[in-house]
């Protein structure tokens, strides 16, 4: 997952503009006005259907640059990197000095975001605590 994904998009379960859904047995698209009761699916009768990302949704065109962009395609190259570098034995030789300057910069955005949770969460219990008094 990307950094900061979630604050681009709650997921189609909390999108309001979330409209279709597709069913998990046949892949049947269909719209439905309310993604909280989907219904069954009118191809097949079955039930438990996926909520899709709505038409506007920031991650899709998140994943699309990620496929055809040179920046997107160099990003997925350093998270397969970061999972090589833990799990196999990999030297400079093996790394092109764009991937090596990409990685530092999404180890240090790591950190930073892990550092922005803590203060989030170290807010939000100070404001719990203050209305408990």
């Amino acid at each position: 997952m990307m950094l900061r994904q979630d604050q681009l998009c709650p997921g189609p379960l909390d999108c309001e503009a979330a409209e279709d859904v597709r069913c998990t047995a046949c892949g049947q698209v269909w719209y439905v006005p309310d993604t909280n009761v989907p219904g069954i699916c009118p191809h097949c009768g079955g039930a438990g259907p996926t909520i899709n990302r709505c038409a506007g949704c920031p991650l899709t065109t998140l994943d699309h640059l990620r496929r055809t962009t040179d920046a997107g395609l160099l990003i997925d190259r350093v998270l397969n990197l970061e999972f090589c570098i833990e799990k196999l034995h990999l030297t400079w030789d093996d790394i092109t000095a764009e991937e090596a300057a990409a990685l530092r910069i999404m180890i240090e955005e790591r950190y930073i975001a892990k550092q922005d949770e803590a203060e989030e969460k170290k807010l939000e219990q100070h404001q719990r605590a203050m209305l408990n008094r």
